[in-house]
Formats: C-alpha cells, sequence, structure tokens
C-alpha cells in the first residue's frame, strides 16, 4: 500500500477490502466478515466517550445492519432483547473506565419506559450495579451515574404503579423490589437515602390498596432496627463519655438523639405504615418486635417499637383488640 507509484494493490477496492467500515463484500458474505451475533455487543460503543471510536462503531453498525442510532439498534431486532440488556448491565461493571462511562449512557436510554416483562429477568443485576456505581471512585462515573440513578428511581416507581402498570405486573414488582431494597438499605450506607427515598413513594403510592400487606411485617423490624443503626458512630461514644462525666447531662443527650431519631426518614415510613397494619399482620409483628424491645441495640430502635405500637393502637385499634393475642404478648 505504500509503493511509491499507483498499482492494483493501491487502488479502491483493496483499500475498501481492508477496512471494516466498507460494505464492499457481497451481501451473503457480511456474516462471515460482521456476524449478527456481535450486534447487542455494539450497543454500548455507540455511547462511548472517544470520539473516533464512537465514529468507527455507528459506520460498521449503519454499513452492516442499517442502524445509525442506538434507538435503532434496540428496536429493529426485538428478539435480541434479552442479549442487549445482558451485555450493558455486564458493561456497567466493566475494568475500563470509558467502557463503564459509555454503559452509563446507553443504560439511560435503554432501560427508560421499559415494562416489567422486559426488565424482569436482569432487574436485580441492574440495581445491585447501579448501587455500586454510586460509590464509584472515578470522578468521570462520579459526573455521569446521578442521571441513571434518577432513572432507575423513576423506573421503579413506574413499574409499582397501578396508574399506569398492570396490576398482576405491579404486584410481581413488589416482591422483588421491596427485599431488593431492604437489603440495600442495609448492606450500603451510601445507597440508604434512595432506597429509602423510592419506598417512601411506594408506601404513598400503595395507600389504600392492599399491594404492600404481604411486605409489611417484613418492612417494619429492619426499619425499626435502622433507627439506631443509621445514627452517626460518633454519638455512641458521646454518649458514653457524657455519662461519665455527668448523668443528668447524660440523659440530656439521650433524649436528644431520641428526638432526632423520631424526626427519621425511617420514623416517617413507619408512621405511613401504620395504616396499612391488620389483626393478622399484627400478630405476627408482635414476637419480632417484641424481641427487639427487650434485646434491640440502641434507645432508639427501643423506643421506636413503643411509639410504634402507640401509633397502631391510635389509628387501627382494630388491628389490636383488648385482651387479645397481641396486647397479651406485648404486655
Amino acid at each position: 500500500l505504500d509503493q511509491p507509484q499507483s498499482s492494483v494493490w493501491t487502488g479502491e477496492v483493496i483499500r475498501e477490502a481492508l477496512d471494516l467500515q466498507a460494505s464492499c463484500l457481497s451481501v451473503d458474505q457480511h456474516s462471515h466478515l460482521c456476524p449478527e451475533k456481535l450486534r447487542p455487543k455494539l450497543y454500548t460503543y455507540l455511547f462511548h466517550p472517544v470520539g473516533p471510536l464512537r465514529q468507527a462503531v455507528v459506520a460498521l453498525t449503519s454499513n452492516y445492519f442499517g442502524c445509525e442510532s442506538p434507538q435503532a439498534l434496540a428496536s429493529k431486532h426485538p428478539e435480541e432483547w434479552p442479549a442487549l440488556a445482558n451485555t450493558v448491565v455486564l458493561s456497567l461493571g466493566a475494568g475500563r473506565v470509558s467502557t463503564r462511562e459509555a454503559a452509563v449512557q446507553a443504560a439511560q436510554v435503554l432501560f427508560r419506559g421499559r415494562t416489567w416483562a422486559e426488565v424482569e429477568v436482569i432487574f436485580e443485576d441492574l440495581w445491585t450495579i447501579v448501587v455500586k456505581l454510586m460509590d464509584d471512585m472515578e470522578t468521570k462515573i462520579q459526573a455521569v451515574v446521578k442521571p441513571l440513578v434518577r432513572m432507575m428511581r423513576n423506573l421503579t416507581l413506574r413499574l409499582c404503579d397501578v396508574k399506569v402498570t398492570p396490576k398482576k405486573e405491579v404486584e410481581a414488582a413488589m416482591d422483588a423490589v421491596v427485599p431488593l431494597l431492604l437489603k440495600f438499605c442495609e448492606r450500603y450506607k451510601h445507597a440508604q437515602p434512595v432506597c429509602f427515598d423510592v419506598m417512601r413513594e411506594l408506601v404513598k403510592g400503595a395507600q389504600g390498596t392492599s399491594l404492600l400487606t404481604a411486605h409489611v411485617q417484613n418492612l417494619i423490624p429492619p426499619l425499626l432496627v435502622s433507627l439506631s443503626m443509621m445514627e452517626a458512630d460518633a454519638f455512641q461514644y458521646y454518649q458514653f463519655h457524657v455519662n461519665a462525666a455527668s448523668e443528668e447531662k447524660g440523659k440530656e443527650l439521650e433524649a436528644a438523639r431520641i428526638s432526632n431519631s423520631r424526626d427519621s426518614e425511617s420514623m416517617k415510613l413507619l408512621r405511613q405504615l401504620v395504616p396499612l397494619i391488620t389483626a393478622e399482620c399484627a400478630e405476627e409483628l408482635a414476637p419480632r418486635t417484641r424481641d427487639s424491645l427487650h434485646r434491640g441495640v440502641g434507645a432508639n430502635t427501643r423506643v421506636g417499637v413503643c411509639d410504634f405500637w402507640v401509633a397502631v393502637c391510635a389509628e387501627r385499634p382494630n388491628a389490636v383488640p383488648t385482651g387479645g393475642a397481641v396486647a397479651t404478648s406485648m404486655l
């Protein structure tokens, strides 16, 4: 190709044959040079931050697959959706920063507006990797991940909203979302604000329905424990030394800590769950909350148990009838 004079080897045909972006081969030979199984893997690179690479992939998908945009590549072959979705989720956890950055942009376009049937299989993996990206140390990822988190929040709330999603799909989504959010709250402290925000909106949307009834008994104990767990670790250290210096001051500090926990996000969620308590739910919750009352770590949790049952007795007296199993066991 670097001969001083032109020859057949420097002609246009040879140059096109060596260029993967040029479709000089016959249609039946395209599958050998650029097989169809490669198509879902190219989606993420349509968002790559490196311009020349992104342009090369656009030319490749245009020449060989007739798709010049990410939307066209995702919609032209709906049968490839599982492979496409799985590829993007895997790319979100890629080792290269540039690939993760491209995948964050790709995921926002690909998963926005999807139905539960489309995301059910990869929903847990998608939420898990998004939570991990929220704690990514790379500044480039920190700069682009917030819109992805907002998209995941909105997608989750829409999938759990009976106004826009069929009830059967909402019930299936709730069964997956609630345990997932509880697990993230327990394992990832940096994800707690987002998870509590989503749970609060889920509880608001479920008011007047039975969508959360099956999950109330699993939501309340972790929320009660979180009253103490989400408190700053330094407070316990301060409490120990203040108690040693002055018993009166120690009581004042403890009262201030309890007052602060009553205004926490966990307590707000607990108050919103009170209208959903039924007699059956109360019977199942009673022994679990009684254990937290006797052996719970932290005064915030123990006080929270008392506040919760006071609210239940005031707002849902039919759930804890006088002389019933719940009232007797709590006494």
